[in-house]
């Protein structure tokens, strides 16, 4: 009997690689998942299956053993990554959730969770130099959160379309295209959840970088991310809903401070940031030892 097929050896590879440390049972259950399918899927006519080489639709007993990757470990790989300031991590989660959604192609959340790192890769990679790859991966975002949306309607995928769409600004007449239809997701997320501290996150986001004379401002920005950090206080989200931005949330709320003259609030909430994530990279060497430099 051959061993599993190529494509088969790789997803354990990516799925192993992806597991937090000490997963070691998670990662042997992973790989015996893979094994079996592709035994599955190359070797055994008794079931009916197609010979080695031409690849049927997952059989269904994969689809009812749940996913070939938790979509937490997913979830916690991404925030790795992001945490870190590393897109290539982030480019291996990517991966991961696409191996699962080749089992569970039409799962919402895991179409989110690809999505959503595609979006955290682009904004890791600014620049003349990935520009082509920065519109490829805003590309992959907002065709992912789409299809995420129209499985199953997410405040949190309506909000990062609307990210999405401001990162694509890049002068002003991309603001005209792309500025309105940022806004308009927004409030749209706002209108399916108003209690979600992750929508409030982006919008918060949004007003750090818009002038208040169009709805913006350091003031509009500190208070929409105030009130994301009361929510996340507070939120106990469940199992099968996006669960990201606690961490983040402190992060911009320490900058809206800062702008606004107020390092000692600032530097309270990098503390807040940092302690829910001692990893954060972008807040331990780049926003606290620059703290009250620039207002």
């Amino acid at each position: 009997m051959p061993n599993s097929s190529p494509p088969v050896h790789h997803a354990t590879q990516c799925l192993a690689a992806a597991a937090p440390p000490g997963g070691a049972d998670r990662r042997a259950l992973v790989t015996l998942i893979a094994l079996a399918a592709g035994i599955l899927l190359t070797t055994t006519p008794l079931l009916g299956l197609p010979a080695a080489g031409r690849i049927p639709a997952p059989h269904p007993f994969l689809m009812s053993t749940a996913l070939i990757s938790d979509v937490d470990e997913i979830r916690v790989a991404i925030e790795r990554g992001f945490f870190a300031s590393d897109p290539e991590a982030l480019a291996r989660a990517r991966e991961t959730a696409t191996v699962a959604l080749g089992v569970a192609p039409n799962d919402a959340l895991l179409l989110h969770y690809r999505g959503y790192a595609a979006f955290r890769e682009a904004t890791l990679r600014p620049g003349d130099a990935n520009r082509k790859a920065r519109t490829a991966l805003l590309d992959d975002a907002e065709r992912d959160l789409t299809r995420s949306n129209e499985l199953r309607p997410l405040p949190e995928s309506t909000a990062l379309l609307g990210a999405v769409s401001a990162q694509r600004i890049t002068g002003a007449l991309s603001m005209a295209r792309f500025g309105f239809k940022a806004e308009r997701l927004l409030d749209a997320a706002m209108e399916l959840d108003a209690t979600n501290p992750r929508v409030w996150l982006l919008r918060g986001i949004s007003a750090f970088h818009k002038p208040s004379a169009f709805g913006g401002g350091m003031d509009r920005a500190a208070a929409d991310l105030a009130k994301a950090a009361a929510l996340f206080a507070r939120a106990k989200p469940a199992a099968d809903a996006p669960s990201w931005g606690r961490s983040e949330t402190h992060a911009w709320l320490g900058r809206a401070h800062d702008a606004r003259g107020r390092p000692d609030l600032a530097r309270a909430e990098y503390t807040a940031a940092l302690r829910l994530a001692p990893s954060y990279r972008w807040v331990r060497d780049d926003l606290l030892p620059m703290l009250g430099a620039k207002r």
